[in-house]
């Protein structure tokens, strides 16, 4: 199966996952998959489907797409060390979304200022395939055709 119905999940640029500051993402442990340097107050479901898991602190959320993508969208680095929790959590574990559903919004400049990192993995989980058609581009919230996935 290949798809390009995937909605940038935040404003920014897109970068090589091979670049954020953790090897966890950057070495593929967790699935391929690219970053972007978050420049936006808004965290949107990239497709359709059932909210998988949601991190207590709001840095991260995981979603099984209708089609069985699933996905971690990850919010900066180190970010519980802020003293403040720069994140609003929209959604719940379980809930139903679909593509283009607010799911966070962020206190992006808080996250850019004083986060360790201000680069958000964006983690395919069930060993998808990803290429990325706007490599080092700015991308919109909910802007459409940034990737191809190909699942199995």
């Amino acid at each position: 199966m290949k798809t390009d119905q995937f909605l940038a999940p935040m404003t920014g640029i897109i970068i090589p996952i091979e670049t954020v500051e953790d090897e966890t993402f950057s070495d593929r442990i967790l699935g391929d998959g690219f970053a972007i340097e978050i420049n936006g107050g808004e965290i949107v479901s990239p497709f359709s489907g059932t909210i998988s898991a949601v991190f207590p602190t709001g840095h991260a959320i995981c979603i099984v797409g209708d089609n069985g993508i699933q996905v971690m969208i990850h919010i900066g680095l180190d970010t519980h060390k802020l003293k403040k929790n720069p994140y609003k959590i929209m959604v719940s574990q379980g809930q139903h979304v679909l593509s283009g559903q607010l799911l966070i919004k962020v206190d992006y400049k808080e996250i850019r200022d004083k986060a360790t990192s201000y680069k958000c993995p964006i983690v395919f989980l069930n060993n998808e395939k990803v290429t990325v058609l706007r490599m080092n581009e700015r991308v919109n919230c909910g802007e459409n055709r940034i990737v191809e996935i190909y699942a199995e």
